[in-house]
């Protein structure tokens, strides 16, 4: 998947949950950040990392994700 794909991708949790979309991929020093439009309201920044993404379904256009615990709280 290249960046410019990430953009209005669906995010959902490992378990279905509906997360958001993501609005914004940031290119940072650390890697790339995920700008992410909650569901539940406000953002959350998501590091693009094997341990939080866990897959791409470029067809579906859907992250599945599993936030480090904290993050959204």
């Amino acid at each position: 998947v290249y960046i410019h794909d990430l953009y209005g991708m669906r995010v959902e949790r490992t378990d279905g949950t509906e997360l958001g979309v993501v609005e914004t991929v940031y290119e940072l020093p650390q890697g790339l950040g995920l700008d992410v439009k909650l569901a539940a309201g406000g953002s959350a920044i998501l590091p693009w990392r094997p341990e939080v993404v866990r897959d791409v379904d470029a067809a579906r256009r859907v992250l599945v994700v599993e936030p480090p615990p904290g993050l959204l709280d």
